[in-house]
């Protein structure tokens, strides 16, 4: 589950230009952690070949689509990545669908408070609309924890109306056994379980106890059972539920499974419980939801590595066709050295580049703060904004650089940047919107 709090927690409900970035970052984070040790899975055969084989397997799932940056282009970059699921809402009202109360002890009144502008008679906005929209146009499955009723209707409807996509809630109780709004309805149940869709029950037992039970009721696995059984009694059958656990949230878990360590003895319990339906609640129903909704990506073939003198060989049609192919990578960070494609496929391109290397040397960017400003005659000069969006080239995500905001000699230029290697970066300059010449940018850490 990636999420990024510093992205969610002291802002309003205006968009956050470095969300994307931070999230694909984080991507990139966990996949180098665990490489070599776990298999990624970006798409549903990868899932299937992982479970025939028994290997271990993790895929990329979101909470709080705010991390789109408010541009919901910027769903083809989760697309890209496989990424199975995202939670349309989070803790707090973000620009997209309101939220209910998901912080326990906390009165009402006062999450209002910490909302001001969340207005209790929306439920997607505009741009939740549009997100949630091309989540089920790329075939990312939409989640409904931590919306409001009302929002979560409208994504219903919106479900229903692509094809009938499987909706889910990853990790939620249930109403009729702990009435709090964050917990769902029985209509939601039933909502779900139309559109062959899964709910993943927390391991919280706040969220899984009424109010007047907080302070001396249960806290053990039967919370989790009574949950099952709701579903079961609401569904007809056990096809629509499985264990969301919520181990990685701001939770103090059931006692029979305080942490991941304990999942064993997890499993142990469902299985004598349910023994004639553990496996689908422990693994089949949710396995079978993203078969019937996530799409997920193909893995990008190892490409021999790119040099400049190789892309000074290129023709333009041939940049262009690279530049097409990639994907953004994650905004850069630091120092790296340019090089101007001014006359490309032609002999004297190397000639030309190296000319333009005197007047300007690269491009220092600052990805936290999405920046960067260029280095020219050997001096820092003219910044630019970073941030992710659709390329004037073909729409697909790329890395602007934006120098609207700049200085007036500028202010008519746009770049765009792919990576096409670790650390290795193509672009395409752009003046009021037409093409003019291509670039590189070579970070210091990139081996040789």
């Amino acid at each position: 589950m990636l999420y990024d709090p510093e992205d969610e927690f002291f802002h309003d409900a205006a968009p956050v230009p470095s969300a994307i970035g931070d999230l694909l970052a984080q991507m990139d984070n966990v996949e180098k952690a665990v490489a070599g040790q776990v298999s990624l899975v970006k798409n549903p055969d990868d899932l299937q070949r992982c479970i025939d084989s028994r290997q271990k397997f993790l895929f990329h799932c979101v909470e709080g689509a705010f991390c789109v940056s408010g541009n919901e282009n910027n769903v083809d970059a989760l697309a890209a990545r496989g990424v199975a699921y995202v939670i349309v809402a989070h803790l707090f009202f973000r620009g997209l669908a309101t939220c209910d109360n998901a912080f326990p002890f906390l009165p009402d009144p006062v999450f209002s408070l910490l909302n001001p502008q969340q207005d209790p008679a929306t439920g997607l906005t505009p741009l939740g609309v549009r997100v949630v929209d091309r989540l089920l146009d790329r075939g990312i499955v939409v989640d409904i924890t931590h919306s409001t009723d009302l929002a979560q209707a409208q994504i219903f409807k919106m479900a229903r109306d692509h094809s009938n996509a499987p909706v889910i809630s990853s990790h939620n109780g249930v109403r009729a056994l702990s009435n709090y709004p964050l917990n769902l309805s029985r209509e939601a149940i039933q909502q779900i379980a139309a559109s062959n869709g899964v709910v993943g029950i927390i391991l919280f037992p706040y969220w899984l106890r009424q109010p007047e039970q907080q302070l001396t009721g249960l806290h053990d696995i039967s919370l989790v059972f009574q949950a099952i059984d709701y579903i079961r009694e609401v569904t007809g059958s056990y096809r629509n539920v499985a264990i969301g656990t919520d181990l990685d949230g701001f939770i103090e878990p059931i006692t029979d499974c305080q942490d991941w360590a304990q999942t064993p003895s997890l499993v142990r319990l469902i299985q004598a419980t349910y023994p004639a339906d553990y496996e689908r609640i422990l693994c089949w129903n949710a396995v079978e939801t993203l078969q019937r909704g996530w799409k997920g990506a193909t893995h990008r073939p190892l490409l021999v590595r790119h040099t400049v003198a190789e892309l000074l060989r290129m023709t333009n049609a041939q940049l262009d066709q690279l530049f097409g192919s990639v994907e953004p990578g994650p905004i850069p960070n630091g120092p790296a050295d340019g090089t101007a494609i001014i006359a490309p496929g032609t002999d004297l391109n190397p000639a030309i580049a190296k000319f333009a290397g005197l007047i300007w040397q690269g491009k220092i960017f600052d990805a936290k703060n999405g920046t960067l400003i260029n280095e020219i005659f050997g001096q820092k000069a003219v910044e630019a904004k970073v941030y992710f969006g659709p390329s004037l080239y073909d729409g697909k995500p790329c890395i602007v650089l934006d120098y609207s905001h700049s200085s007036a000699i500028v202010e008519h230029v746009r770049d765009e940047i792919r990576q096409i290697d670790p650390n290795f970066y193509l672009g395409r300059v752009y003046w009021d919107g037409s093409p003019l010449i291509h670039f590189c940018l070579q970070f210091k850490d990139r081996i040789p």
